[in-house]
């Protein structure tokens, strides 16, 4: 490959070709290259001409300065020096490099795929592990990121805390968290199997049950009843059959939450995991619970303070596929009453979670 390198010498422009080795060397522009130097040598010819005629010695020098390919060091550099810093500057290098806006860089054509020429599995897959305030963002980007971002294969599982602005204002966070819910279960379009909401009211939990046949996880944090409760116990225990795993925390404990939590549980007999945080139970309910979970693996108890060592007793008599019972300040519970339950089942793994594993699970 060839380039040409303009030469300085004397006031005369040259062209001259020297031959490089290599894919960095670029072709310069000779048409550019060679009307710059006709501009220069017909400029070249022209000097100031004082009133004798005569042409001011520098004028060349002083219209080579000015222009834009040539410069000359004010200072004159030693001569005969081996130092290449103090060489003698004779002549400069005027390299005009030509890009090619064709080529695609070497980041940009891997594999030879485009982020637009992935398919809509693809897409929906990659979709799926974004955070759920990053899934309803994508949308937007183009045609393809929003017919993705619309497959309910994204909306498999869910936490609607996620969405909300940080820090969210109380009103705010109430409107985010509705909204993120419903939105949700929209799109996932009957394929939701994992879903933790927040501040859910029963009208909320009863169009979850309602839309959500697939449910296997449901997490109510912060869950307050009031009215109408009932019609959502029966829309989850008709609707929801795969339902195996369900955590309950009330903000407050009420008797509305007790009712609830004792009328709901019993009517779900697969259920493998269960949460129950300041519902309000006590020894008659968690009777009631324990005689219909006979599939219940793993039990943690969260703020129960009306549980007592008879409730223990129930558990280990009753629950006989149960490998783990977690409890935490439930402060009717003793010391005694859990040794004897580890005596009586010695399968069963009774563990005391101290408050910082609690409020790390509570926020996960």
């Amino acid at each position: 490959m060839e380039r040409e390198d303009v030469l300085e010498s004397d006031g005369d422009l040259t062209c001259r070709q020297q031959t490089c080795h290599g894919s960095d060397c670029l072709r310069p522009k000779i048409g550019e290259v060679v009307e710059s130097a006709s501009a220069l040598l017909e400029r070249g010819g022209e000097g100031t001409s004082t009133e004798n005629g005569e042409e001011t010695e520098g004028a060349d020098v002083g219209r080579e300065r000015e222009h834009p390919f040539l410069e000359c060091d004010a200072e004159t550099p030693p001569q005969g020096s081996d130092d290449p810093a103090h060489r003698p500057f004779t002549h400069q290098h005027v390299v005009i490099e030509e890009y090619h806006q064709d080529e695609p860089a070497d980041d940009d054509v891997e594999d030879g795929r485009a982020w637009g020429d992935l398919g809509l599995d693809a897409l929906v897959h990659i979709f799926s592990f974004l955070s759920l305030r990053d899934r309803f963002h994508v949308g937007p980007v183009c045609k393809s990121w929003y017919q993705a971002s619309w497959d309910p294969g994204c909306w498999k599982e869910a936490d609607t805390y996620k969405c909300c602005p940080s820090p969210p204002t109380h009103i705010e966070f109430h409107r985010c968290v509705w909204n993120a819910t419903r939105d949700v279960v929209l799109r996932g379009q009957g394929l939701l199997i994992d879903l933790s909401t927040w501040y859910c009211k029963s009208d909320t939990l009863e169009f979850i049950a309602n839309n959500c046949p697939l449910l296997q996880r449901l997490v109510l944090r912060c869950f307050s009843v009031k009215h109408r409760w009932i019609e959502a116990v029966d829309a989850i225990a008709n609707r929801c059959l795969s339902l195996c795993h369900l955590e309950i925390h009330n903000r407050l404990p009420t008797q509305v939450g007790k009712d609830f939590t004792q009328q709901l549980v019993p009517r779900l007999p697969q259920l493998t995991f269960l949460t129950l945080g300041l519902t309000w139970v006590d020894d008659d309910a968690m009777s009631v619970i324990t005689d219909n979970l006979p599939n219940l693996e793993i039990l943690t108890l969260i703020d129960e303070q009306r549980i007592t060592d008879a409730s223990l007793a129930c558990i280990g008599r009753k629950l006989r596929r149960l490998k783990t019972l977690e409890v935490s300040s439930c402060t009717s519970l003793t010391r005694s009453g859990l040794e004897s339950l580890r005596l009586a089942r010695a399968d069963l793994q009774v563990v005391r979670l101290n408050q910082k594993v609690v409020i790390r699970r509570y926020w996960r």
